[in-house]
Order: structure tokens, then sequence, then C-alpha cells
């Protein structure tokens, strides 16, 4: 499923999971989204995470090299 944006003025895009993928707290996991970029060398892709509705506003960074 490719990424969406939740409303017409959102800022950023929603990503998807291809498959179920259980969750610990606080514990690293890899989720298959089938999304696939090309990084030029010596650049890393930076993805964050925001998440306001846990009631703690979250903000993760995700490094992917």
């Amino acid at each position: 499923r490719m990424p969406t944006q939740g409303t017409s003025g959102a800022a950023c895009f929603d990503l998807y999971a291809i498959e179920d993928t259980a969750l610990e707290n606080g514990m690293p996991a890899k989720v298959r989204t089938g999304l696939a970029f090309e990084v030029p060398a010596g650049y890393c892709m930076v993805v964050l995470l925001f998440c306001p509705q846990t009631g703690l506003s979250v903000l993760v960074a995700l490094i992917l090299a």
C-alpha cells in the first residue's frame, strides 16, 4: 500500500506495514513496508514518527542506512 496523507493539508505521509508484526514496548522491531529507497553514499535517511495520540507526544527517529 502506498503512503497516504491523512488530510489534504497534512505535512507528512502515513506508512503501512505489509505484514502483521508483534511490537514490544521499548524494543526495536523490523516492520516491512514494501517501500525501497536509494540513499546516496555518505548520506542516511531519517524517518520521524510523532505520536501525539499516545498522550505523551512521543517523537521517535528511525535511521535507515
